[in-house]
């Protein structure tokens, strides 16, 4: 594979406007897609110590928690200041709009490569990871982020007996920026936990406590790049810019990689005797971890889903949505209740007669029968109305008051579209 790098002199002039727009197009027929380039007079973004890339798993969305974990782990409990980029091939990641994260979604697609196409078929992750690899060390030698470490999926996590949620700070401590101008890259070992589990199912911190000490705290199991001294980087080391660069060895207690592969694709319980050392040393983060990582299935999902439905799906667009939502279901409450605090089933069930809404109240019934309907209410039966009606009333009370009825079918309506995401996923 091969990476070019390309300088351009502009004129500050012809940014007069703000921004300046640079078309590039390969001759030859191996890319057909061009790439635009937007430069922008804004202020610079602010330098980051330490990002992270990151090859995700297809169909990780078959694996509950896997992804939100390691999320949570690096970003909130280590606090990585800079962006964690991932990359996928069949868009199952749906991390779009979630804070901290850049996300490529479909890589082979973005490519826009004919070539790799007919060779691929797209579906070989291995092919493009390369390219991807590339992409992401060039991206963050733009942005000016200092280092950037390369893990291969979402079972891999950064971890320090020693410094414990302080081991992203431990890169800068253990080479300090006076000596990482010179570095090309930084190796780090890896420890492969599986075995049995423990525990009632919680992060993969805490359920694998064992590991295999024949295949572990050696060698070079994943990098951390300097952009700016290095021309190419993988998952296991990195090509340094020039041959005096120097690389960095860190010690395994201090820092290294935990393996986890089974969350995601049971692969060692046939050969637990196998991990017969004992490791608890990261199992305090477990805590941290699952109490976030609740929240974040709640974001990823819904900005999953207002990117497939062509919305913005970005937090504060989703949380304008819900609200929005929620106002207009209030309207219908109102409508349908006539003003009233409660809903009754009757009431409720002649929202579907539009005769009687047309003769009692005079007004147009229509958007509310509308809203109900985007929300998935059934308004062809009377078995219709009271299903729906049921639904609301958890009590058994035979009324709803607004908040039960606009929670209710707001839930209802995101359930709905969850389910239409995730039918479109799978097919």
């Amino acid at each position: 594979w091969t990476a070019t790098t390309l300088s351009c002199a502009i004129r500050w002039a012809d940014m007069a406007d703000g921004a300046l727009e640079l078309h590039l197009s390969e001759g030859s027929g191996a890319w057909a897609q061009p790439v635009a380039v937007r430069i922008s007079r804004g202020p610079a973004p602010a330098r980051r110590n330490l990002a992270i890339c990151a090859q995700l798993l297809p169909g990780i969305h078959q694996h509950p928690h896997v992804l939100e974990d390691w999320l949570v782990y690096h970003r909130d409990v280590l606090g990585v200041d800079g962006s964690i980029d991932m990359y996928d091939s069949d868009g199952s990641a749906a991390v779009l709009g979630l804070q901290g994260v850049a996300y490529f979604r479909r890589f082979q697609e973005l490519l826009g490569s004919p070539w790799l196409e007919a060779a691929t078929r797209l579906s070989n992750d291995y092919a493009t990871r390369p390219l991807q690899e590339v992409h992401c060390l060039y991206r963050h030698r733009a942005l000016g982020t200092r280092r950037v470490l390369f893990l291969r999926s979402p079972n891999e996590f950064l971890v320090s007996d020693r410094f414990g949620d302080r081991a992203a700070d431990a890169l800068l401590w253990g080479v300090p920026d006076v000596a990482w101008d010179d570095t090309g890259w930084l190796q780090l070992a890896a420890r492969n936990f599986g075995g049995l589990e423990e525990g009632d199912g919680g992060p993969a911190l805490s359920r694998f406590i064992h590991y295999d000490p024949g295949s572990t705290d050696r060698g070079s199991f994943a990098a951390v790049a300097n952009p700016a001294n290095a021309v190419s980087s993988s998952a296991r080391g990195a090509r340094a810019r020039r041959a005096d660069d120097r690389r960095w060895t860190t010690s395994p207690p201090v820092l290294r990689v935990n393996r986890y592969p089974d969350p995601s694709a049971p692969r060692s319980a046939r050969g637990a005797e196998q991990f017969s050392a004992e490791d608890r040393s990261a199992a305090w983060a477990a805590p941290r971890v699952r109490g976030g990582s609740g929240a974040l299935v709640g974001a990823r999902v819904a900005a999953a889903v207002a990117a497939w439905a062509g919305r913005d799906p970005s937090p504060a667009a989703v949380e304008a949505h819900a609200q929005s939502r929620r106002g207009a279901l209030r309207a219908v409450f109102g409508f349908l209740a006539s003003g009233g605090e409660k809903l009754s089933v009757e009431a409720f069930h002649a929202a579907f007669n539009l005769v009687v809404h047309d003769i009692q109240q005079g007004e147009d019934p229509q958007p509310s029968i509308r809203i109900l309907r985007a929300c998935g209410v059934r308004l062809e039966s009377a078995a219709g109305a009271q299903e729906a009606f049921a639904a609301l009333d958890r009590d058994g009370s035979g009324e709803v008051d607004e908040a039960e009825f606009a929670d209710g079918l707001g839930a209802q309506a995101a359930a709905a579209e969850r389910a239409a995401l995730l039918r479109a996923l799978t097919s």
